[in-house]
């Protein structure tokens, strides 16, 4: 994250945060729906790393910080 927004700064544009929070049950499922899909074990660590990556992105200096985290959410949103 620190390489964008060093990126950002350089060209002089804000860098703004996009959080896609998607639940951990919808995760496995949409795992499961896979072709490849990606051990349990992997998943969980990822998910562990977002929660953690998400508790400090207030303190990164971020112009914007978006969540975005129901399903319905998930599913209309476009960037």
């Amino acid at each position: 994250r620190r390489a964008l927004r060093d990126l950002a700064l350089e060209f002089q544009r804000p860098s703004v945060a996009i959080v896609l929070d998607v639940p951990m049950d919808v995760a496995r499922a949409q795992n499961l729906a896979r072709t490849r899909t990606v051990a349990s074990h992997v998943l969980e660590r990822h998910y562990e790393r977002f929660k953690a990556a998400r508790e400090v992105l207030p303190t990164e200096g971020y112009a914007a910080i978006h969540e975005i985290g129901a399903d319905f959410e998930i599913e209309v949103v476009r960037i």
